[in-house]
């Protein structure tokens, strides 16, 4: 049970740690195109495969931080409906979403990793200013579908704990409603 613990506190370290990666890429390129624009303005020059980079970057930032906004369960809900469901049922719901969401990208992950290796073994680029090989760009993308997966897969068991919790406390008010003299002892 320790190692289970351990490696789930790894794992947090490591969405932690890429959610901030995520926010440097942001300023990086913020920086960039702040600079770009200057240049270009002043100098009548620009710096080279700015565009390109910035549209990696806009690539890689949901691979990124997706798995980390999903643990915080800071992903976009329909809360109108959701708020409408009974305790039980919002749960049960999350349990069936999260698992659903855990097979599409488990799906995602394999062909996009299959993918990756496929095009680390031809040595495929995409042509342009920078030429980089495409298997980097797949490869954070598979890993992000992955992350995003086994965030799922936790998720449901958070979801499935907080329910068992939840059914425990329902039984213990029952308990108490039908014997209200024991509050009196």
């Amino acid at each position: 049970m320790k190692l289970l613990g351990k490696l789930a506190s790894a794992y947090d370290h490591l969405l932690t740690g890429l959610s901030m990666l995520t926010g440097v890429l942001i300023l990086f390129m913020a920086a960039l195109v702040s600079t770009n624009i200057t240049m270009r303005t002043l100098l009548s020059r620009s710096i080279p495969g700015t565009i390109e980079i910035c549209e990696w970057i806009l690539l890689l930032i949901p691979f990124l931080g997706a798995a980390w906004l999903l643990r915080n369960d800071g992903h976009v809900r329909m809360d109108l409906f959701i708020q409408m469901l009974n305790t039980k049922s919002r749960y049960i719901l999350s349990i069936f979403t999260s698992i659903v969401v855990s097979l599409v990208c488990s799906l995602f992950f394999w062909f996009v990793a299959s993918n990756t290796v496929k095009y680390y073994i031809t040595g495929a680029y995409r042509p342009s200013v920078l030429s980089l090989p495409t298997y980097i760009f797949s490869g954070i993308m598979a890993a992000g579908f992955l992350f995003i997966a086994i965030q799922s897969l936790r998720n449901t068991a958070r979801y499935a704990l907080k329910l068992k919790q939840e059914k425990k406390a329902l039984r213990g008010e029952t308990d108490r409603i039908s014997s209200p003299e024991s509050e009196w002892r």
